[in-house]
């Protein structure tokens, strides 16, 4: 029963990271189309930006589940918390750039992506 029940929390607390990353590439795409110099401000909407929106919640779980930040965090302090948090995004980050550079991708915004990995850090 106890174990049925975590496995629950487990998998809302998942939908629920997944939920606040995707809302977090959000607010990074509105700083960026809305606050940030016009030189830097504008977004070209190409295939590559809808595959990298595809590929990073796949690679923020796959990471997660290494790190192993969706397991119970009722005996890990906030420190731990945080580091596996960052960690993940960091890893997950260095991926989607690996994958950027052997796709040979040009037209994605390097800038969308390390917001996107500040805001969905904090």
């Amino acid at each position: 029963m106890i174990r049925e029940r975590q496995a629950l929390i487990r998998r809302v607390y998942i939908f629920w990271d997944l939920a606040a990353n995707s809302l977090a590439l959000y607010f990074a795409y509105m700083i960026k189309t809305n606050f940030l110099p016009l030189n830097v401000r504008g977004l070209r909407v190409t295939d590559e930006i809808f595959m990298t929106l595809v590929l990073i919640p796949f690679l923020y779980y796959f990471w997660g589940q290494e790190m192993k930040m969706f397991d119970s965090v009722r005996f890990k302090s906030i420190w731990q918390i945080f580091t596996n948090s960052a960690k993940t995004m960091g890893l997950a980050i260095i991926s989607i750039l690996v994958f950027f550079f052997v796709m040979k991708f040009q037209s994605v915004s390097r800038i969308l992506i390390f917001l996107y990995g500040g805001i969905a850090t904090i």
